[in-house]
């Protein structure tokens, strides 16, 4: 599938805080970043990638568990924050869409 995956602006201290702020926020990436990871989304959500997007997408600690095919409680997931997950997004460099709060 082409185009782009949504990330979730949900209630997290790093989404609250681009709103008061407004900084940017990521907004969306590139599908082909997901695709490979449906049966990690699967066993994390119990959905599709598809149904996923359909619904608003991921937030960024949730992305950043399925693209690195990580159980939600897996240690290493349980270390990783919105704060990082966004962090990681901004390394990805511009193949990350970002929006103002």
């Amino acid at each position: 599938m082409a185009g782009r995956y949504p990330i979730l602006s949900g209630q997290t201290d790093e989404a609250y805080e681009a709103r008061r702020n407004h900084t940017p926020y990521p907004r969306s990436v590139p599908w082909d970043l997901v695709k490979d990871h449906e049966e990690q989304a699967y066993s994390n959500h119990s959905q599709t990638l598809t149904r996923l997007a359909e619904r608003g997408g991921l937030s960024p600690k949730e992305l950043w568990c399925v693209v690195h095919d990580k159980r939600w409680h897996d240690p290493e997931s349980r270390d990783m924050t919105e704060a990082k997950a966004i962090e990681w997004l901004r390394s990805l460099g511009d193949v990350v869409d970002w929006k103002a709060a």
